[in-house]
């Protein structure tokens, strides 16, 4: 957006009511502090509303906000190292900006790099907050509200359920609202992580990272399901149950990055090593509810693959998934809960990441998620976005409000996205950019 958004107020948002002294210790969960101390960023766009000023939008969600905090109490608090949050009551940074432009232009744009301006601080950003929030307003009428959760605290089925309790809040409907669960630590207790460092796949210089969004709409999807269950079977060659939305675009995106990356002469060996965020909650025994907050989350290596002119399309990548997700059962979950698995596993994947011809490619589904439900009281939105993550090889799927599609936040080198972007295959499935629906 090239500077064209502008301060306007800064205040602190602190919870309407005291956190009490019993709960201002929360202990991280091992799987807490082994998460990278990043803002999850969030961008949530609503078009113009004739019943209520954008003043009157901004003072709903910063009051809201207020009584949102009383619930979730850890976010208004301070992040103390990789042990504990300090829930103190600090509050947190509520940011109103002007915008001169229109969000039309904004979403012109398919480089999530521009988005930064819609959050008030960077995503890897050395500070202790626990969240911060950004209100937005453009010359259209439209608002957007842009929010970072430390990863140290939430993960975004935690996301998910703080933004879905605050538009309640907002809304009046408080009594509908479950309480959260700030118990991750009673079920994955802490661990010692003194000779970990939980940055080690971060990019420090994010500059070199480009982001840009990528939608399939349900045609495309439609075209390659078809695509991969004509070459999708059981080792014995029967066919089995057909790969769902995300296999299929996860199996295709490897396929793509492979083809954009084997350009370089010294990458005929490499290992292309696939990982996939899955969520524990519903995997454990007893089964846990979205109302359990933290890092109830892992990203295990779903599988691996070489560049195979006899399988360039990565088809057998879907096997191995299936494979190792339908091993994370009840079982793989006590092994983290446990002992030191998580920690184990991480410092391997860092060993060999740093050591070995080993390239890491991070997915990530919000599919299925209520983000489309966010409604303060003035509608829901018209679209989700996300700004870049300071991540190389990450893919970050979201439904489109249009049923039956996918839209992809692709973070790659910029050399990368350079021949990512004019892959002929790619080209040839996802559209260029979404519907305008402001």
């Amino acid at each position: 957006m090239n500077g064209q958004v502008q301060i306007v107020s800064q205040t602190i948002a602190k919870p309407s009511s005291p956190t009490p002294n019993h709960l201002r210790h929360l202990q991280l969960s091992s799987l807490d502090q082994i998460m990278v101390p990043i803002f999850v960023p969030w961008q949530v766009f609503y078009p113009n509303s004739p019943g209520i000023s954008n003043a009157e939008r901004c003072e709903r969600l910063r009051k809201s906000l207020s009584d949102t905090l009383t619930l979730f109490y850890p976010l208004a608090g301070r992040v103390r190292q990789h042990s504990h949050i300090d829930c103190n009551d600090e509050g947190v940074p509520f940011v109103e900006a002007k915008a001169k432009s229109t969000i039309v232009e904004v979403l012109q744009s398919m480089h999530c790099n521009k988005f930064k301006e819609l959050i008030p601080f960077q995503v890897q950003h050395d500070s202790d907050l626990c969240s911060f929030v950004q209100v937005t307003h453009f010359e259209c009428g439209g608002i957007v509200i842009g929010v970072g959760l430390s990863h140290k605290i939430a993960d975004a089925v935690s996301d998910v359920t703080f933004f879905n309790s605050w538009a309640a809040i907002a809304r009046g409907e408080r009594n509908n609202v479950l309480v959260p669960k700030f118990e991750a630590a009673k079920h994955f207790p802490p661990i010692d992580i003194s000779d970990f460092d939980p940055c080690f796949e971060v990019v420090k210089d994010n500059r070199k990272i480009v982001s840009k969004r990528f939608v399939f709409d349900a045609t495309s999807i439609k075209k390659l399901r078809d695509k991969y269950t004509e070459n999708y079977c059981s080792p014995t060659g029967n066919m089995i149950k057909p790969p769902t939305r995300v296999e299929v675009l996860t199996a295709f995106i490897c396929s793509r990055v492979m083809a954009a990356t084997q350009l370089r002469a010294d990458n005929s060996d490499t290992v292309y090593m696939v990982k996939h965020a899955l969520d524990f909650r519903r995997r454990m025994d007893p089964p846990l509810s979205k109302q359990h907050i933290g890092n109830i989350t892992f990203e295990p290596v779903v599988a691996e693959t070489q560049i195979d002119t006899e399988d360039k399309y990565c088809y057998g990548v879907i096997n191995q998934m299936r494979r190792t997700l339908t091993s994370a059962d009840t079982d793989y979950v006590k092994k983290f809960q446990e002992g030191d698995e998580q920690l184990n596993l991480m410092k391997d994947r860092a060993e060999r990441q740093r050591y070995k011809k080993v390239v890491s490619l991070s997915f990530t589904s919000f599919c299925w998620f209520p983000v489309y439900e966010i409604d303060f009281g003035w509608g829901k939105p018209e679209w989700i976005g996300s700004a870049c993550w300071p991540y190389q090889n990450m893919f970050l799927f979201t439904d489109t409000k249009e049923k039956g599609g996918i839209e992809m936040n692709a973070n790659l080198l910029e050399e990368d996205m350079a021949n990512f972007e004019k892959d002929v295959e790619l080209a040839a499935i996802f559209i260029s950019q979404l519907s305008n629906p402001f």
